[in-house]
């Protein structure tokens, strides 16, 4: 998973041009589940050394501050396609519950982004 973000340009530019099916939801949210259990900012830590030199930042802050590669890659997913995790919804709010901040965070931010587009569904059937 630590090497998704050097291919985050090719992936993003290939998912805005296909889809994603709710069935294909279970596999992000598993591969999740595998880097959320896995060692904390294990595959961070190259990238955190190398931002840490090139500005003084406290190295507590930052592995708090710093997403995993997966959760940047579910967060981008229910952005750009929210419609295939709405029935994953529950699966998600579950990961409130988790002491670590940074699976929170990434829940809150996936759970926004089905909110947005369920208001915006909303708002268009009405008007």
């Amino acid at each position: 998973a630590h090497r998704l973000m050097e291919l985050g340009f090719v992936l993003r530019r290939a998912l805005l041009s296909t889809w994603l099916l709710p069935e294909h939801v279970p596999a992000v949210i598993e591969a999740w589940d595998a880097d959320d259990t896995a060692e904390p900012g294990a595959a961070n830590a190259a990238s955190s050394s190398k931002r840490r030199r090139s500005r003084k930042v406290d190295p507590a802050l930052e592995a708090q501050a710093e997403p995993s590669a997966t959760q940047l890659v579910v967060r981008s997913l229910s952005k750009y396609f929210p419609g295939p995790f709405l029935q994953h919804a529950f699966a998600i709010s579950q990961r409130l519950t988790r002491a670590e901040p940074d699976a929170a965070r990434s829940a809150l931010s996936v759970l926004s982004a089905l909110g947005k587009h369920a208001g915006a569904s909303r708002t268009s059937e009405e008007g």
